[in-house]
């Protein structure tokens, strides 16, 4: 995964700005006539209280980076938000504004070096070569586990008769000596697909996905089939896919729409074929069930520890839940959490 390093970055995806109340005070100008008919004008403005002139400067929490978190960010970003006005809007304190940014993890961690970022979103952890870079820029990247990606689902066109697919069979479609290049080695003829060969369809390098992908299916030696098709985002590939009968992708199991379908996904050691609807059953866990982080400089204090300890909280995790991520740990989301 490659750092970029730079100091322009896109307009923020999403940003929370509750209004700020500014008092006003305004002189009064009294006209005082004398009673012997003479007029007198006598200009007497009110003493000003500073004190009583008060703007209140919004705290601003910037997070970058996971294509994949950045429903989940926004999610979190709009309940503290709002739960954050709510507690002020009687009282003087800090408003929070938290603003939200994707880009993809290698972006997140680049906006984090640049000073540009109090938080990065990034669905896998920094390599050796990132922890590198930030011990030269005088960074110390903190790490906190937020919850888990549903699962990486693996994504087909609607009229592909797939049903369910192998860690192996996967590696030989998009590694780079991978064997498989046809739907008919795989046993799958449909008409759709006119030429039957499987066009693979991954994301672009600076995201936390690519990099999931190649290390736990590909693993960590082998690289992708050179020449495949790399998209930005989850939905690209999905639009993609969509309208290419003879594609496969992947991509977080929480931007699936009805537009194409899934393929359950299984071990060879365990032969359990997972959904994206089964993260967990008795025997076991999704093979592609991924953590998800939050990274600081530093170990996290005032205003930006409280929001992940509130990220952390049951309140937060149950955010997760009903976004159709996975919690961080077990979490009781049936019971009605505080507004």
């Amino acid at each position: 995964m490659n750092i970029r390093s730079s100091t322009s970055y896109p307009a923020p995806s999403w940003v929370w700005c509750p209004h700020l109340h500014i008092v006003v005070v305004t002189f009064i100008l009294s006209m005082i006539l004398s009673m012997n008919g003479n007029t007198e004008e006598a200009s007497t403005p009110q003493t000003t209280n500073p004190a009583a002139i008060q703007t209140v400067v919004p705290t601003v929490i910037r997070t970058v980076g996971s294509e994949t978190m950045v429903k989940l960010a926004t999610a979190w970003a709009r309940a503290y938000s709002e739960k954050n006005t709510q507690e002020n809007q009687d009282s003087n304190k800090q408003n929070i504004v938290i603003q939200v940014q994707g880009g993809g993890t290698a972006n997140g961690f680049a906006a984090l070096l640049d000073g540009h970022a109090e938080i990065v979103n990034a669905s896998q952890p920094l390599n050796l070569r990132e922890i590198r870079i930030a011990q030269t820029r005088l960074i110390e990247p903190v790490r906190y586990l937020v919850g888990h990606d549903a699962l990486i689902a693996i994504i087909i066109h609607p009229s592909n008769p797939l049903s369910k697919i192998s860690l192996m069979q996967l590696a030989e479609i998009f590694g780079e000596d991978g064997r498989v290049h046809g739907w008919y080695q795989l046993g799958i003829n449909f008409p759709a697909c006119n030429n039957h060969m499987i066009e693979p369809i991954i994301r672009q390098n600076s995201s936390g996905t690519y990099s999931y992908f190649r290390e736990t299916v590909l693993g960590e030696k082998l690289d992708y089939k050179h020449g495949v098709e790399a998209l930005k985002t989850p939905d690209e590939i999905i639009d993609r896919i969509a309208s290419a009968p003879c594609a496969i992708g992947y991509g977080s199991a929480t931007h699936i729409n009805d537009s194409v379908k899934t393929a359950c996904v299984y071990s060879e050691e365990s032969k359990l074929c997972f959904t994206p609807e089964d993260t967990t059953t008795e025997n076991g866990k999704h093979p592609l069930l991924r953590p998800l982080y939050n990274y600081t400089n530093g170990v996290a204090s005032g205003e930006i520890k409280r929001y992940l300890d509130w990220i952390l909280s049951d309140e937060g995790q149950c955010i997760a839940v009903d976004n159709g991520y996975a919690a961080m740990r077990e979490v009781d989301c049936e019971t009605k959490q505080p507004e």
